[in-house]
């Protein structure tokens, strides 16, 4: 099934992208989980929309494109 994906790689920009959204979600007491912020990141990292139904949680990652379905 997972032949149909992309699959992303982790690197430094994605690590850079985490780092600096965690500091900015924090400061507003907004943090989302871990893993929803490693998918939001890769997607910043690499400059990609991020597809959702949870627009509203994703949606306080700054700088991130967010797309509703």
């Amino acid at each position: 099934m997972l032949a149909r994906f992309d699959i992303l790689p982790m690197e430094q920009s994605t690590a850079h992208h985490y780092a600096v959204t965690t500091s900015r979600l924090r400061k507003k007491n907004q943090l989302i989980g871990a893993n929803d912020h490693w998918i939001a990141a890769a997607a910043l990292a690499h400059a990609m929309p991020l597809v959702t139904h949870n627009t509203e949680h994703f949606g306080r990652v700054p700088g991130l494109l967010v797309v509703g379905y």
